[in-house]
């Protein structure tokens, strides 16, 4: 069987993937029995319910028509040589100043990154403005938001193409000297996955924001700071994003390995009363305390590992290049081969995550019900997830367990309740 053709049916299995799941879990929550059951833990108006079944229904609608031209779009692309005809692109670009593969590679994957961020651009734009979806509370979208849209956009091209080409540069430096192609693809793809999750995910995330110091004589500062000397818990400072001109959601984060930064989205401090913040802060305390972190990226790396290790053993055959239309001869031509199937393998096998991220989740939620008992963690999960991010707090367990990276809010107020009328 073709290379190729295996790529296109992975990338129509990943797109039967997210659709069969999205109707899967709106026809469970769609279910009146369902609702009921779920209203007797977390009470929801009517209302409330009938409109988030409504967007839900919308997203699948739209997830239909953008698939409608995209997927044919990538599968005629694939199956009619379209990556060569970049390779060829790439190569009459810099074969009047260099010969170097290396300076070809950087401009390939440059063309490949642009034309697909543009992509997704267009469609967000189609999505976000076009259809005026709200961006702010109360608000839609006006020029700002439009220039802000354009420039995160722009911030994600130059972002991508700086990862590439330092990752192409330690790539050639390196399969120079040594044979292993997939030791050095899992090495640098782990010095980016570190990079990007302490440095360019909080970059990207607060964007177009600004980050302004908790006043000193706050009472969630207050509160924060007791329970950081209450644990030893040591930051660097506490900073409130502006994200209310963006959204109405709201979330609280605790970024950086070495000195920390504790950031609440001004929707949250404006929503939940303070020791309702300060028991979602000291959750996140708990995934640092337990070293949550460390266990995610080591199950990553022997997962990245495993199929690393699988793939060297195919993609360095020089039929699966040319099955693309590629030259099997350049180092950067390879690098792609590995990209490729990684990504439509990933999908499928990051559902065992699910089962570490789940427990992981539980035993925060444990620790900050350990250290603040009450109803504070369970009332701010309520208010974060169907108050400001305006959604359902069940979802179909199977729906949950494969796209979801935390148990259900139904969930974990269960088991909240379950301890506060134990005395736990």
């Amino acid at each position: 069987m073709d290379a190729h053709f295996l790529f296109m049916l992975g990338v129509v299995l990943a797109y039967f993937r997210y659709y069969a799941l999205s109707a899967l879990d709106l026809r469970y929550q769609s279910n009146p029995y369902n609702f009921k059951k779920s209203n007797k833990v977390i009470h929801i108006s009517e209302d409330h319910y009938k409109s988030c079944l409504k967007d839900s229904g919308k997203e699948l609608r739209f997830f239909l028509l953008q698939s409608s031209y995209t997927l044919p779009a990538i599968l005629f692309f694939v199956g009619l040589g379209g990556v060569g005809f970049v390779e060829s692109l790439a190569a009459s670009l810099v074969s009047s100043r260099t010969s170097s593969s290396l300076v070809e590679g950087v401009v390939f994957f440059c063309i490949i990154i642009v034309s697909a961020l543009s992509i997704d651009f267009i469609l967000d734009y189609h999505k976000v403005v076009k259809k005026h979806r709200k961006v702010s509370c109360g608000e839609v979208a006006d020029r700002k938001s439009k220039f802000n849209s354009f420039k995160e956009y722009l911030s994600y091209v130059i972002i991508s193409i700086v990862c590439i080409s330092l990752m192409l540069c330690c790539f050639y430096a390196l399969t120079y000297f040594f044979p292993l192609n997939w030791l050095w693809v899992l090495f640098f793809s782990i010095i980016l996955m570190s990079v990007a999750s302490n440095i360019l995910v909080p970059l990207l995330k607060f964007m177009n924001l600004k980050l302004v110091p908790l006043t000193q004589d706050s009472e969630i500062r207050g509160l924060i700071e007791d329970m950081c000397d209450k644990v030893s818990f040591s930051f660097e400072d506490i900073y409130v994003v502006n994200k209310s001109t963006k959204s109405c959601h709201g979330n609280a984060y605790a970024v950086g390995l070495i000195k920390k930064r504790i950031i609440f989205d001004d929707t949250l401090i404006e929503a939940l009363a303070p020791r309702e913040v300060a028991a979602i802060f000291l959750h996140e305390i708990g995934h640092y305390k337990f070293k949550h972190l460390w266990w995610q990226m080591a199950v990553g790396w022997c997962m990245m590992i495993t199929i690393l290790m699988l793939l060297s053993r195919y993609v360095v055959l020089p039929e699966v290049p040319m099955s693309f239309g590629l030259s099997p001869s350049k180092e950067y031509i390879t690098l792609l081969m590995y990209l490729l199937f990684y990504c439509i393998i990933s999908p499928f096998t990051n559902v065992f995550f699910s089962f570490l991220r789940r427990r992981q989740e539980f035993q925060a939620d444990d620790f900050s019900y350990k250290m603040l008992p009450g109803s504070y963690l369970a009332d701010a999960l309520v208010k974060i997830g169907v108050t400001l991010n305006r959604g359902l707090p069940f979802h179909h367990p199977l729906c949950s367990f494969m796209r979801h990276s935390h148990p259900t809010i139904l969930e974990r107020v269960i088991a909240l309740r379950d301890k506060e009328h134990k005395g736990d």
